[in-house]
Parts: structure tokens; sequence; C-alpha cells
């Protein structure tokens, strides 16, 4: 495809052939996003926390029930104990199975913190994963879909 629109190049003026590039370049975007969306379905909804590696149940729901909610865009939050914040994320395939992968930004006991972490699914209304808070601690955990 792109080959015939660099041959294309020379038969068409130079404004009318950037115009064809970006339309090409928008369809292809929506296709991607588009089957981002239908690739990520299985993450997306709210998630309650029931296990941690590092904290116990007492202090993970000390706040709320300790949570992840995952939006159809794949942008998300999640708070467990007195840690919040919003998830910025991605898609990784790997041999067994796919990672919802992220980077996060929040608060812990009102300071500034940020992090990494990754979900996987387990079973259809459970998954498995991981935060990570930048220098500091990483914890396990375990989730089950709010039905």
């Amino acid at each position: 495809m792109l080959k015939h629109l660099t041959e294309y190049d020379d038969q068409v003026s130079p404004h009318k052939n950037r115009l064809r590039k970006l339309k090409f370049m928008i369809l292809y975007s929506v296709i991607i996003m588009q089957e981002s969306k239908v690739k990520n379905m299985d993450f997306t909804g709210t998630w309650h926390i029931y296990e941690m590696e590092l904290w116990d149940e007492d202090y993970f729901n000390m706040d709320v029930q300790a949570y992840i909610k995952i939006e159809p865009d794949n942008n998300g939050y999640f708070q467990f104990g007195l840690v919040c914040g919003e998830i910025d994320r991605r898609i990784v395939d790997y041999a067994d199975s796919k990672r919802f992968e992220f980077t996060w930004g929040g608060n812990d006991e009102c300071d500034s913190v940020f992090g990494s972490g990754w979900v996987r699914i387990k079973e259809t209304d459970a998954f498995e994963g991981e935060f990570r808070l930048h220098h500091g601690d990483s914890s396990t955990f375990s989730a089950k879909k709010v039905k």
C-alpha cells in the first residue's frame, strides 16, 4: 500500500499528495484503535483486589474495597490502601498469554508517587498482576471481576 502511494506521488500535486497520505494515516489509526479495543475487551471492567503479596487485607481495603478499573479505551484507575492512581497502558502479546502492562501516577498518603505494573487473565472473571512503586515496594495481587 505504501509503495502504491509512493508511485502515485509523481502523478499528484504535493498538496493533494499530503492530503491523501494524511487520510491514509487517519484511516490506519482508526483501524489500529478498533483492533486494539477488540483485543483488550477481556481486561475492561472493575476488578476487586482480594489478595496482595506485600500487604494484608486490613491495609489494602482500609479506605475502600481495593480495586483496579480498566475503561474500554484502556485507561483506568486503581486504589489499594492509601495508594491511588491513574493508569496508562498497552497490551503485550507473550507466547502463553496477553498482558495488560501499564504505568501509573498518583498518591500515597498525599505524597506524589508513580510506578508500573501488569495484569494477566487467569480465568474468565479473575486476573493476577503486580503493582510497582518507583524506587519503592512492589507486590503481586489477585483480583476478581465485579459482575
